[in-house]
């Protein structure tokens, strides 16, 4: 009986609305800013939280993905 394959779980993604990152998130979305860095932060805590989990099957795009982030964040405005 133990070599018996187990069906697995579906996983649960639980956001605390009253976090800063949850908070500005939304506060973008809100105010129509649809743009790449939204989209770029909501997939770096989709893939946060896989990791935490011990579930991302590839952890090294994640880390494309914070680099890529944080270039954009470092950038200075145009009229700087």
């Amino acid at each position: 009986m133990l070599d018996k394959e187990v069906e697995e779980q579906a996983r649960i993604l639980e956001i605390n609305p009253h976090h800063p990152l949850i908070r500005n998130l939304s506060a973008r979305l809100a105010a129509g800013l649809q743009d790449d860095l939204l989209q770029r932060s909501v997939r770096l805590l989709y893939q946060g939280a896989m990791l935490a989990d011990g579930v991302h099957p590839r952890p090294s795009t994640m880390v494309e993905d914070v680099y890529s982030l944080m270039e954009a964040a470092t950038q200075l405005p145009p009229d700087a």
